[in-house]
């Protein structure tokens, strides 16, 4: 069971990924585009840098969970090198519980703020009058990734910690 979880945790962070990875180049090659033409030709769009704005609030919280998957976020080796491994792994569990408290509190009031924008229709005041809900809703959903990765680091170091003792 727990197998199957993990597995499915794993193909739909793969998924954030891929798209955050796409979005990611897009944003490049539309800014690139953008200021060539405007250099060159005179010629600008008026959507790509408020699309490229919503787009930097979409990568972090598409490749969050990620990341953290593989162990991809800042670690200070200089503590590791000198600890020996069952308080590694304490420590481990207690910044996944942290990280556990952090997610639920973007949880939650990421999905409080997405419903309320939802509820009022509000769009941003600009040309291109974008639904904010659209934009807000990758906040509850990304922290609800790495709420579950938080507790598979925090299970899994459990696990660990149980069988040096």
């Amino acid at each position: 069971m727990l197998g199957k979880l993990s597995t499915s945790l794993d193909a739909v962070e793969n998924v954030f990924a891929v798209i955050g990875g796409v979005l990611l180049v897009f944003n490049s090659l539309s800014v690139v585009i953008e200021v060539l033409l405007r250099s060159f030709f005179n010629i600008s769009f008026y959507w790509v840098i408020e699309i490229n704005e919503y787009i930097l609030l979409y990568l972090p919280f598409l490749g969050a969970a990620w990341l953290l998957r593989d162990n991809g976020h800042i670690t200070v080796d200089l503590l590791t090198d000198v600890l020996n491994f069952k308080t590694i792994k304490i420590l481990d569990i207690l910044i996944a519980i942290i990280g556990i408290i952090v997610s639920v509190v973007f949880v939650w009031f990421g999905t409080v703020e997405t419903m309320e924008l939802l509820e009022k229709g509000s769009r941003s005041s600009t040309v291109l009058e974008f639904p904010l809900a659209l934009a807000a809703i990758i906040i509850p959903l990304g922290s609800v990734l790495l709420l579950l990765e938080f507790v598979r680091k925090c299970y899994n170091s459990i696990i660990r910690v149980e069988e040096t003792v």
